[in-house]
């Protein structure tokens, strides 16, 4: 068997936004959580044992990046280099902001993409055909992609964004190349868009804000006889953020009474090392701004353990919308799961 960690979108020295200042550690990690993304990301490589990181662009975010984030990135391949662990990279928009990059010394286990035409890796050892390609200039550079490398289990690289790489067209498009996987990036929230064959965007692998609500991380591809055998997430931002909503029907006390059992479930369900950043909605109540302010205000001051931040959001438009994870289910009026 072998195995591939998929990801994309780091967006590496990008800081998230929102959290709440009141902890000590809350400053640090709005600056370093992408970083610290990365760490864990190599780290789940090594633990998984995978043969291979794809990455599928979006590794940095423009032309903003720390020497002291070029170093560690650069120690982190190194790392994965000392293991054995070949690593693919297809650029993105915002990596192409900075062209400088292309001349950074990287180990030698470190290939990129190039921009003008598709280029095909095969690991012989691993049956794998990798077949990538940087931005595209204009359209879909979909047509362009080599034809699949008998016998092994051909994997397209490419982050499509803007060029088409969501919707059935495109989808079909993907499809007919005859390709056992899409390592596609550009989507931040985790989609499979389709099975057969596999075509997914991992999402980004740190939310940067309550707009990336729910988990991140990376997709671990589980490969033998040619074929995709296994398609698994694998949880790994060191922030996660979470939607809360708030039944405030009975008044604020009550409302303050079920926010905290919501963030406590919520918190004993996050991956190991990992910290959360709340988000309080109300719902079924009218409170005014300073009302809800204070609410989370009380909340933030709870020292709940794995909890870095809890700010406030105005009540959603037109009722109580679905919840946008899993962990959100448990934070609905009563405690009530919703349908999934």
């Amino acid at each position: 068997m072998t195995t591939f960690v998929h990801t994309a979108d780091l967006h590496l020295d990008s800081p998230l936004r929102g959290l709440s200042p009141k902890r000590p550690e809350a400053e640090r990690l709005a600056r370093d959580a992408t970083t610290d993304a990365l760490g864990r990301l190599v780290a789940a490589v090594l633990a998984e044992s995978a043969d291979a990181l794809v990455i599928a662009g979006d590794l940095w975010d423009g032309g903003h990046h720390r020497e002291e984030t070029v170093r560690r990135f650069r120690e982190h391949m190194g790392t994965l280099h000392e293991a054995g662990v070949p690593v693919f990279i297809a650029d993105g928009a915002h990596d192409t902001a900075y062209p400088g990059r292309h001349a950074w010394p990287m180990p030698p286990n470190v290939h990129r993409f190039g921009h003008e035409r598709p280029e095909t890796r095969v690991l012989d050892g691993l049956g794998l055909a990798l077949h990538g390609h940087g931005p595209h200039a204009a359209g879909s550079p979909v047509p362009a992609f080599p034809i699949p490398v008998p016998g092994a289990v051909n994997v397209g690289v490419w982050h499509c964004g803007r060029a088409g790489g969501a919707g059935p067209a495109a989808e079909r498009a993907l499809a007919g190349l005859g390709y056992q996987y899409w390592a596609l990036g550009h989507l931040h929230r985790r989609t499979v868009a389709s099975a057969a064959p596999w075509i997914v965007h991992p999402g980004t692998l740190q939310g940067r804000g309550a707009d990336e609500a729910g988990p991140k991380g990376a997709t671990l591809v589980s490969t033998a006889g040619g074929a995709v055998t296994g398609v698994r997430h694998l949880d790994l931002a060191p922030v996660r953020w979470e939607v809360i909503d708030v039944d405030c029907a009975a008044g604020l006390s009550e409302g303050l009474e079920r926010a905290r059992a919501a963030l406590r479930r919520t918190a004993a369900r996050l991956a190991p090392g990992a910290r959360l950043a709340a988000v309080v909605r109300p719902v079924h109540g009218a409170v005014a701004d300073d009302a809800l302010r204070a609410l989370a205000d009380r909340l933030d001051g709870d020292d709940v353990p794995g909890v870095v931040s809890v700010t406030a959001a105005p009540a959603p438009a037109g009722g109580l919308p679905a919840p946008r994870s899993a962990l959100e289910r448990y934070s609905l009026p009563g405690g009530a799961a919703a349908p999934a």
